[in-house]
């Protein structure tokens, strides 16, 4: 008994301090300050119109109230840039919320103090210098400590109790002796050594470090134990975002509430259990223990708790995310019982709405909040305008845009990007995706959006898959116009167009181009000689360009051809089958200085070549057959096919077998598919059709109806290859 009254005794006693016992760690800010706009281009730094003090200060508190500091001090930065002056609260916000940052407090406070020697109206106040010195104390920075208060002095401010009793802890566990009995001697004449409201934003400023231990020892020097103790551990653990810990400290709130609970007042009671649900659950939530926060919820409900918003705010979060029609549900209940639901609730029901697919359902939802003149956030609507073009409800997404525009929230770039990648890769026809995909960036650009260059290279993509190569090169431009530098891959994506369509002077202009923003790499060089290769493919012209261009690539020390840089400089060669310059490219590219090894595609060229020329090199085609086998690179059916051609299908099978490669067979459809551009022509593989343009079934060359051999390869025409067949059996069998 006499135990239970001492208990009761010490609670009584220490009521001033169970006012920190919930602090809040993701209140709602009003609804009209969160989240409030996007920074993306909101003010032009020329601009007449400057923003306004009073909202952009209250602006950051509503960013540091929810916990978003890089988004505070984001506004802070583009407002010091244009020269606007917040107003001392902004400031005495970021320095508060970063109270478990010391040095990030210290750079706002030092920034403060510089900003008031010229603008007095911006003098610190001295809840600024409290907060800042507090959060020196908690990492014992008696050095930073002194600093500040010589600041307090320069601008003649006096300390209040807080400041002394933050100065004192620095001081104590800085080990200043000297200091500490004097400031000791300080408070005591002045009667503010046992100041609870101090008392409180001390422990509060280490519960935000998260350090359990010295949240431990400060409150036992105070004489806190017991239940108060327990609820600061538990907010310290949901602070540090340690799952066990917090688990195990609201495990020993629990019992403790069961054992000492009755001597508290009904009222403190269910604040204390409410409270701490909500902590627990929003631990929980934080960490992605979906599971775990809807069984802390059913808890709750179990348990009698009061359900307060915060507790079913942590539910509807959660629910969002497992099942969206249980979360509008909650979300009704929530609207029925809380006067005035938080802006953040809205968006978190239509989040989970819009990732369950009921995009009718999230609409309304988003009808109904704009009708209150609330605006959603941009990510809420990345999520609606992602989900509608995931769905191919094209009106929807342009409709949740022109609604995100309309509030004045700037859509990031990346909902445009995340978007333009769903649209160019779909699964429509081409024309349709490609389309749709160019009026998403043209959006981008009327209005004001950042374009990535990865937006853009999607359209150019699309466009080179369509050989397309002028619209891909349109782009290619317009990024430059609008003073977007492009990246590696925009350039090698256009001037791949460039070469599957032989639009050489296009794939030239783009690299003189990219010389001047950046180094080409040895795929730009191989796609535009490629491209200038079968633009120009009449080798009696008196400048080769294909060969021009690769000349100036042996002499860029950036870059080192490679076998695909063999395989570009021959394109042209093929078909009049001009072995002596394809072997002066061989010594160029496959020697001890660019450390390239031939592959399986360079020797099949060296044959194609060698089998063209006139007349046909038999020596030479062995000889680099053999090599080939030597370096261990298996033939293929192409192999097979130029063997077949040169010397007959005996003597084809003959090397071969010779070889140990006897199963390879000639397979002219076997051949790799080469794109082309659309129109009616028909596919690699395909038998011609009398009187109509053919494609070659080994590299996929399309050819005149005229033409009997291939103009890419030179193999000749799959119809006149079977009647040169059917004459060999026909003199075998005379």
């Amino acid at each position: 008994k006499n135990s239970a009254m001492a208990a009761a005794a010490a609670f009584v006693a220490l009521a001033a301090l169970t006012s920190f016992v919930r602090l809040p760690l993701n209140p709602p800010p009003p609804p009209h300050l969160s989240k409030t706009v996007d920074m993306n281009r909101f003010w032009d730094v020329e601009s007449e119109f400057k923003p306004e003090s009073v909202l952009t200060s209250e602006i950051i508190k509503a960013y540091v109230l929810r916990g978003q500091l890089d988004r505070a001090e984001e506004w802070m930065h583009h407002l010091l840039y244009l020269g606007t002056l917040p107003k001392p609260r902004a400031f005495v916000a970021l320095i508060e919320g970063n109270a478990h940052n010391p040095s990030r407090a210290s750079h706002w406070l030092k920034k403060m103090s510089d900003l008031a020697k010229k603008n007095p109206g911006l003098k610190p106040p001295v809840r600024a210098f409290a907060f800042a010195i507090a959060a020196a104390a908690c990492i014992a920075d008696y050095e930073t400590v002194d600093k500040h208060l010589e600041l307090m002095r320069m601008h003649l401010v006096p300390p209040d109790a807080f400041v002394m009793l933050a100065s004192l802890e620095a001081y104590k566990r800085g080990g200043q002796s000297d200091k500490v009995e004097d400031l000791t001697k300080e408070l005591k004449k002045r009667g503010l050594m046992n100041h609870r409201v101090a008392q409180k934003y001390m422990a509060w400023t280490m519960i935000r470090t998260g350090q359990p231990s010295l949240v431990k020892e400060y409150l036992r020097r105070l004489g806190v134990s017991g239940i108060q103790e327990a609820v600061a551990l538990l907010q310290t653990s949901v602070r540090a975002g340690n799952y066990h810990e917090g688990i195990m400290n609201m495990q020993t709130l629990l019992r403790l509430m069961d054992k000492e609970g009755q001597f508290l007042e009904k009222k403190e009671r269910e604040d204390i259990l409410s409270s701490a649900y909500g902590d627990i659950m929003y631990l929980c939530w934080k960490k992605a223990f979906h599971t775990e926060t809807l069984d802390w919820y059913n808890k709750s409900i179990a348990n009698g708790v009061n359900q307060t918003y915060d507790i079913q705010l942590n539910a509807l979060r959660t629910l969002a995310v497992k099942d969206g029609i249980q979360c509008e549900k909650l979300f009704n209940h929530m609207l029925s019982v809380h006067e005035d639901v938080g802006h953040e609730a809205y968006c978190t029901v239509i989040e989970g709405l819009a990732d369950a697919g009921e995009l009718v359902r999230a609409r309304k939802w988003v009808l109904r909040m704009r009708k209150m003149e609330h605006k959603l956030d941009a990510s809420t609507y990345e999520k609606l305008i992602l989900k509608a073009v995931e769905q191919k409800t094209w009106e929807d997404a342009e409709e949740f845009l022109d609604m995100e525009l309309r509030d004045r929230v700037v859509p990031t770039n990346q909902t445009y990007l995340k978007v333009i990648e769903h649209v160019a890769y779909s699964e429509e026809a081409r024309e349709n995706r490609i389309k749709r995909a160019e009026n998403w960036i043209r959006r981008m650009f009327n209005n004001g959006v950042y374009v990535l260059p990865k937006a853009v290279n999607c359209v150019i993509d699309a466009r080179r898959e369509l050989g397309h190569s002028e619209k891909a090169q349109h782009w290619l431009f317009q990024m430059l116009k609008f003073g977007i530098k492009p990246d590696s891959q925009s350039f090698l994506l256009a001037q791949r167009a460039c070469a599957m369509t032989g639009d050489g002077d296009t794939a030239e202009k783009s690299i003189r181009v990219q010389r001047t923003l950046m180094n080409p790499e040895t795929k730009h060089y191989n796609a535009v000689i490629e491209a200038l290769a079968r633009a120009y493919n009449d080798l009696a012209l008196k400048q080769d360009r294909a060969r021009i261009m690769f000349k100036e690539m042996l002499v860029d020390d950036y870059v080192k051809p490679n076998p695909s840089t063999f395989l570009a400089v021959t394109t042209n060669l093929v078909k009049n089958g001009w072995s002596d310059r394809m072997e002066e490219y061989y010594s160029l590219v496959f020697n001890a200085k660019s450390n390239a090894k031939p592959i399986l595609s360079t020797y099949n060229r060296m044959l194609r070549i060698y089998a063209n020329d006139e007349p046909p090199k038999s020596k030479q085609i062995v000889k680099t057959f053999k090599d080939m086998v030597a370096a261990g690179i298996k033939p293929n059916t192409v192999t097979a096919k130029v063997l077949e051609d040169t010397f007959g299908w005996q003597m084809r099978e003959s090397m071969l077998a010779e070889a140990g490669h006897e199963a390879v067979k000639p397979d002219a459809t076997a051949a790799p598919r080469v794109l082309r551009s659309g129109g009616d022509m028909r596919k690699p593989g395909q038998r011609p059709i009398e009187g109509q343009d053919w494609f070659c079934n080994v590299c996929g060359e399309k050819n005149l109806a005229k033409v009997t051999s291939c103009m890419g390869c030179g193999i000749a025409r799959p119809d006149v290859i079977r009647r040169r067949k059917q004459v060999e059996l026909e003199n075998l069998n005379d």
